[in-house]
């Protein structure tokens, strides 16, 4: 953490990625990223969904121990328990132990491509352990429903 950052920083970090990722899905995009370059940016959405459970404790500002985030995750959170797989696996290329969703990843993506308007990409997550698939932006909403809920409870403002 750099000075003067706050975990507001990280819950605006991750509405910047859901934005990338939902322009990627709504939108034709001419950016010359390629299919890869549009899975990265699902990837880094996840991780800074996930990551912010260390930017909140971490914040000298903030009242709550690792401890509380994490118990908090545990026992309500069923996105973000997907997310953690999603970012674990991307960042460190193997999820070992069965991850908290058994697993999760993403598994295929759907692409359109409009000559001279370019290409949409929707991007989809496994939760192996309840075997269902999300869209990755419906999915990224669920994640954040779920850390403004906790963020709520915590008394933390969430915008």
């Amino acid at each position: 953490m750099t000075h003067g950052e706050k975990w507001t920083d990280q819950w605006e970090r991750v509405g910047r990625w859901r934005e990338r990722v939902r322009t990627s899905r709504d939108d034709f995009r001419n950016d010359g990223l390629g299919t890869e370059g549009y899975r990265d940016e699902v990837f880094a959405l996840f991780q800074a969904v996930w990551h912010l459970k260390d930017w909140i404790p971490n914040d000298p500002n903030v009242p709550l121990t690792k401890s509380d985030v994490e118990e908090w995750l545990r026992d309500n959170a069923i996105a973000l328990r997907i997310a953690h797989d999603v970012a674990n696996g991307s960042k460190h290329m193997l999820l070992t132990g069965g991850g908290w969703a058994g697993g999760a990843k993403q598994t295929r993506n759907d692409v359109t491509v409009a000559i001279g308007r370019g290409v949409r990409h929707v991007f989809y997550i496994r939760d192996s352990k309840r075997d269902l698939e999300y869209e990755a932006v419906e999915l990224a909403d669920m994640c954040v429903r779920e850390w403004t809920g906790f963020l709520e409870a915590s008394g933390l403002a969430s915008t």
